[in-house]
């Protein structure tokens, strides 16, 4: 094994040990991971499968929600075993940060280098979660903010191709699955005694479910008395 190939995993154990685990994170499912303030946070280093370089990835969930996908199939995974996409919100780190943030990272046989570069990433990556955890403590705020009406302008406008979208201008560039993410939001409502407004957001997700996915929804609604 050459040198490079060795640099990225001992750049992201360098990070791991001097900064992510003393900030809460624990190494999960091909991610590092954290529970806080009623909230689970995730970063990703991904790397190209070309090698050479490399992308970060944040991502944003609430405790008291599980993760669709896995529970479409019965699964309520812990929260180190998320992946990215189970998340409810994930996107890139450098649609979050000011304009010029590069979009990916170089890595060669350097390995001071690359974990410089990674300590910068990751310290930012974690200034971003601490940001939005704070803006979305309270999920009713995060309710307020993704109204069912705004999702039914955001896929309005996506199927007319226009933008900018009224959910991106909301909450950010964050990228979300409509489906999955329109029953999170139905289940912060439940969890928060907003029973109408949770049968609102199921509604959202009915007509872009395929037949397994209606199932699901079904079943949902009965669990939650829906």
């Amino acid at each position: 094994m050459s040198k490079q190939n060795t640099v990225f995993p001992s750049a992201k154990k360098y990070v791991a040990n001097h900064i992510l685990i003393p900030a809460g994170f624990v190494k999960g499912r091909g991610l590092f991971a954290r529970h806080t303030n009623g909230q689970f946070h995730g970063v990703e280093f991904q790397a190209s499968k070309y090698g050479g370089e490399y992308f970060v990835n944040v991502a944003f969930h609430y405790d008291f929600v599980p993760a669709i996908t896995p529970l479409r199939k019965g699964l309520r995974p812990k929260y180190t075993e998320f992946s990215l996409l189970d998340f409810m919100l994930q996107t890139r780190l450098e649609t979050l940060m000011a304009p010029g943030y590069p979009s990916s990272w170089q890595y060669s046989e350097r390995t001071e280098k690359v974990e410089e570069q990674m300590e910068e990433n990751t310290k930012n990556a974690i200034a971003v979660l601490d940001a939005f955890g704070a803006r979305w403590k309270d999920p009713a705020d995060f309710l307020r903010t993704v109204t069912p009406e705004l999702i039914q302008e955001n896929l309005q406008m996506l199927a007319a191709g226009k933008g900018p979208r009224p959910v991106e201008v909301a909450i950010g560039p964050w990228i979300f699955d409509y489906f999955d993410f329109s029953c999170c939001l139905a289940l912060i409502a439940v969890h928060l005694g907003q029973l109408p407004l949770a049968r609102s957001y199921l509604e959202i997700a009915k007509p872009i479910s395929d037949q397994y996915s209606a199932k699901f929804l079904a079943e949902l609604a009965v669990q939650f008395g829906l």
